[in-house]
């Protein structure tokens, strides 16, 4: 009877001990799991922030190329017209030739209809009162605008459309010299003044699912560890109970009886 009761007593020890010890290892295991899934995700927003500005970098210099020459004059042939907004940007030459002028925007739109043709990248040259109606905004492209306008110098934001996810970014374009020809600086006082700005999409649903995959795997491992480890710690703990109840047990015998006869003593009298 004393030997079950000794060992009632040192499990009820052990598991108050053993549940101390399960919570402080969920909690570190579970914070270690959260803490790396957390860091990867910020490197991959990173990336794709990167990635992002490299594109609109990309286009930039390409448009600044364009300004500094005042626009680009092209001769008009096949599959190449004037833009029906601009039409007086053209000229004739001498010999009956017309060139139309490729301004930075008129450019830039170009490239961008070439680049969605073409690659997995997308631009779109926009503003909040565009001359052609291919630039309208949509909802993040105009809430960015208005954001260019109180100062801040780039939006970011992810969208789903049509089950796959996209990353949108999208910075300002400033009134130069060039853009007088299509534009009217509505604030001749202002150093920088927002013309339009550039957008950018691409597809990141390859990242996103990703993401989650490492998401899973993470939460898998971390389940597969706290397992293993509180099992561990278990299965020690319920062989030390044993252990400490055999080692109790002896102990009472060795004090409560006599080493010669066997029978009690006057400790166990009293």
């Amino acid at each position: 009877m004393r030997f079950f009761k000794y060992r009632i007593l040192w499990k009820s020890i052990w598991t108050s001990f053993f549940l101390n010890v399960s919570c402080v290892l969920m909690i570190f295991i579970l914070g270690i799991c959260i803490g790396t899934y957390s860091h990867s995700k910020r490197i991959m927003a990173s990336e794709l922030e990167t990635r992002a500005r490299s594109h609109f970098k990309d286009l930039e210099i390409a448009w600044k190329w364009n300004s500094n020459y005042g626009g680009v004059y092209v001769e008009e042939k096949s599959g190449i017209k004037s833009p029906p907004f601009l039409p007086q940007l053209d000229v004739r030459t001498v010999d009956g030739r017309i060139l139309t002028k490729k301004t930075p925007d008129v450019m830039a739109q170009e490239i961008a209809d070439l680049s969605k043709e073409e690659g997995e990248v997308q631009f779109h040259i926009t503003g909040l009162a565009p001359l052609n109606p291919q630039n309208k905004p949509d909802s993040f492209e105009r809430a960015a605008l208005i954001s260019f306008s109180n100062g801040q110098k780039e939006a970011l934001s992810k969208q789903e459309e049509n089950e796959r996810v996209y990353f949108r970014y999208m910075a300002p374009l400033y009134f130069e010299e060039s853009c007088q020809e299509c534009h009217v600086k509505r604030n001749p006082q202002a150093e920088e003044e927002v013309v339009g700005g550039v957008s950018v999409k691409f597809d990141i649903s390859d990242v996103e699912n990703a993401q989650i995959f490492h998401r899973n795997i993470l939460f898998f491992l971390s389940l597969a560890t706290m397992v293993l480890v509180l099992g561990t710690i278990y299965l020690f703990l319920v062989k030390l109970v044993r252990q400490l109840a055999i080692v109790q047990t002896k102990f009472e015998k060795l004090a409560f009886t006599d080493d010669l006869t066997g029978l009690y003593n006057r400790r166990h009298f009293f």
